[in-house]
């Protein structure tokens, strides 16, 4: 057959298609396009001979699509697209999903099957129970709204979340109802949103309150310009997120962790019930002075920032090491006050002058002579909105690293004549992260070549970054946000 459409206008239930295997032979659509509260499951096998789309756009947040049994694609040869459609505004995560192996077809013809998830709204991949291995080969795109696995996986296939310049959200979520060890994806890409309306890519993992650890692997990770938030969820077992390698192009910010689960914050080896840990095979590149975990000269991981622990609803700087993996930079023992003249030594005395200390403020601070560090954040327990104050405007603040994290409102420079001074970055790629509601204004003259990504991460407030110096850098400014699915940009 063709398409098939299910378009029931009045009643509740459920409409089963079901007998031997369908073959969809034409390409075309199959939909659940009514508006009544159906919910329309195929449990026949299918053959895709051509592009098709399974839709879900019943305008009853109660209707649905389902499909249980296996999708496979053409007996020929070539590349067949299956799009995963789903209008609907529905918030039922299960509304629309594939429960059964979805794999390429005719292997030995060179056929080839591949995804497009597009709408708003979910598609679900795999069950609530029973492992399901996708064994497809083409590219898996989520263009716009939420493609989620159960226990479902695609190992064999290039995952790309997002779609840059439409201003769409779209997400990956992970949400395993038990525990093991699975490997979801080949790769993993995340082109995070432009400007045009809500933006981002996120990867979500919601492990429930199982008692069996999960350990998840992705296979490498990369992410262009734009902003990757993810978030780990859960609280009764230990989750592992895995990735062989890490890949970050300019103009693209990593934020990972919410209030009710830090990142890092137990070693990897203790496998504590409730923490989770984000682990590299081969470790991320860090920028600084290579110092040891617990001194304000270990080295970060300038483009990210991780929340700070359990029950804190703030971000900071980020870094990595083998004990947390991913984890946040200790405000109390890693960062030190910002004072004149500091950095440029760092902490056991290194002649080279490298990379220097990572930076705190808490109070108004003025600058009375050049200052290196190698990164700066608002300390966000002295719960003020901190002002840099230069003595003049040719004393400048060179931050090595380009990191800058406004967990708090923060002002560089004073915004008057004679008292704004110079953020220099030199060769760096400037990165200013304002979160949470805050504002960063920076009055100084920003210098530099490597240049300039500005991220706005949505945590409960529309953060601001604003920029009012006579700024000499050069290079590529990208301004990137994620405000999440709802909340719109601004």
């Amino acid at each position: 057959v063709g398409g098939i459409t299910f378009n029931a206008t009045s009643g509740t239930g459920t409409v089963t298609l079901s007998g031997g295997p369908l073959l969809l032979s034409s390409g075309g659509t199959v939909q659940d396009s009514g508006t009544a509260g159906f919910f329309a499951t195929v449990s026949s096998n299918i053959t895709l001979e051509g592009n098709y789309t399974f839709a879900n756009s019943n305008s009853n947040a109660s209707g649905g699509l389902s499909f249980s049994g296996t999708v496979t694609g053409p007996t020929t040869v070539g590349t067949t697209t299956l799009t995963l459609n789903a209008a609907n505004t529905s918030t039922n995560n299960s509304s629309s999903s594939i429960g059964g192996v979805i794999a390429d077809g005719n292997t030995a013809g060179g056929a080839v099957l591949s995804l497009n998830k597009t709408g708003a709204s979910y598609w679900t991949l795999g069950t609530t129970t029973a492992d399901v291995v996708n064994t497809y080969t083409g590219a898996t795109t989520v263009s716009q709204g939420t493609l989620q696995f159960f226990t479902g996986s695609s190992p064999n296939s290039a995952f790309t979340i997002g779609s840059p310049g439409t201003g769409n959200f779209a997400e990956f979520s992970v949400s395993p109802a038990t525990g093991g060890t699975r490997t979801r994806t080949a790769s993993l890409t995340f082109n995070g949103g432009g400007f045009g309306g809500v933006a981002s890519a996120a990867l979500n993992f919601n492990v429930g309150g199982g008692t069996t650890n999960s350990i998840e692997n992705f296979g490498a990770l990369t992410f262009d310009p734009g902003m990757v938030n993810g978030s780990v969820t859960g609280s009764g077992a230990n989750t592992r997120v895995v990735f062989s390698g890490i890949t970050r192009n300019s103009g693209s910010i990593l934020y990972l962790g919410q209030p009710t689960q830090g990142i890092g914050t137990h070693p990897i080896a203790s496998l504590t019930a409730g923490s989770a840990n984000i682990v590299f095979t081969a470790a991320p590149t860090l920028s600084g002075d290579g110092g040891a975990a617990g001194t304000t000269d270990v080295s970060v991981l300038p483009y990210a920032e991780v929340n700070q622990g359990l029950g804190s609803s703030f971000q900071g700087l980020a870094t990595y090491d083998s004990t947390n993996g991913l984890r946040a930079v200790n405000a109390t023992t890693e960062e030190i006050a910002l004072s004149t003249g500091m950095a440029l030594f760092s902490q056991a005395g290194d002649s080279a002058a490298t990379a220097g200390q990572n930076a705190k403020i808490a109070a108004n601070t003025t600058l009375s002579g050049n200052t290196t560090v190698n990164a700066l954040a608002v300390d966000v327990s002295g719960g003020q909105s901190p002002v840099i104050t230069f003595n003049l405007d040719t004393t400048s603040l060179t931050v090595t690293s380009g990191a800058i994290v406004a967990g708090r409102n923060l002002t560089i420079g004073s915004g008057t004549a004679g008292g704004n001074g110079i953020l220099a970055f030199g060769n760096t790629e400037g990165v200013l992260i304002a979160t949470n509601g805050r504002t960063l204004k920076v009055n100084s003259a920003i210098t530099g070549n490597g240049g300039l990504t500005i991220g706005l991460n949505y945590n409960g407030g529309l953060p601001t970054v604003t920029l009012t110096g006579a700024n000499t850098f050069t290079g590529v400014t990208t301004v990137t946000a994620n405000f999440g699915s709802g909340a719109g940009a601004n």
